[in-house]
C-alpha cells in the first residue's frame, strides 16, 4: 500500500494487486525508474521490440542510456518477457549503483550463501551476492534463491520497497 500511495505500483485492474502474477522486464523498468527517479528519454534505445509510442518506450529507453538495462540481445530488449529474479537483481544492483554507488563499499560478494548458488549465472552473481547482504533480496524458505524463477508481483513490490527504504 506504502508503495502504491507513491505510485510505484498500480494495480491489474480496479481494487485488484495481483500478488502472484509474474512481472514483464518493462514493468519492472518501469518500476525501477520510480526508485532511481530517472528522467524519461526520448532518446532511442536501439532495441527493435521497443515500438515507439508504448507506455514502456522512454522508460526503457531512459534505463539503457544509464546504464541500468541490457537487452537480452544487442538488438532484443526483450518486451513481454517475464523477468527472472537474477535479472531483476542486475537491474536493481545497476539501479543502486547509479543512485549511490556508496551503498555498496566494503560489502563483501566472495561468496553467496543460496543453496542454489551453482545456477546463478556468472553474469548476475556479483548482483545477487551484493543485494542478498544488503538484504534486498532473499532466498526462499528452502535456502535456495531459484535465480530462473520468474519475478512476482509480490516479490517485486517488496524488493523496490526495500531499496527504498535504503536510499531514503
Amino acid at each position: 500500500m506504502r508503495l502504491y500511495g507513491k505510485n510505484v505500483v498500480n494495480g491489474t485492474e480496479k481494487g485488484m494487486f495481483s500478488p502472484g502474477g509474474s512481472v514483464t522486464r518493462e514493468q519492472f523498468i518501469k518500476l525501477l525508474s520510480a526508485v532511481t527517479e530517472l528522467t524519461e528519454s526520448e532518446e532511442a534505445s536501439g532495441f527493435e521490440d521497443v515500438k515507439p509510442g508504448e507506455w514502456y518506450e522512454n522508460y526503457i529507453n531512459a534505463a539503457k542510456k544509464a546504464g541500468i538495462v541490457k537487452g537480452v540481445s544487442e538488438t532484443e530488449f526483450g518486451i513481454g518477457q517475464k523477468i527472472t529474479r537474477q535479472d531483476a537483481a542486475v537491474m536493481m544492483l545497476n539501479a543502486i549503483k547509479l543512485y549511490n554507488g556508496s551503498l555498496l563499499d566494503g560489502i563483501d560478494t566472495d561468496s553467496i550463501d543460496f543453496a542454489d548458488s551453482e545456477d546463478i549465472s556468472s553474469y548476475a552473481m556479483y548482483s545477487v551476492a551484493a543485494l542478498s547482504r544488503l538484504e534486498i533480496v532473499n532466498g526462499m524458505n528452502d535456502g535456495k534463491f531459484y535465480p530462473q524463477s520468474y519475478t512476482s508481483r509480490a516479490e517485486a513490490a517488496v524488493m523496490i520497497g526495500r531499496i527504498l527504504e535504503l536510499i531514503g
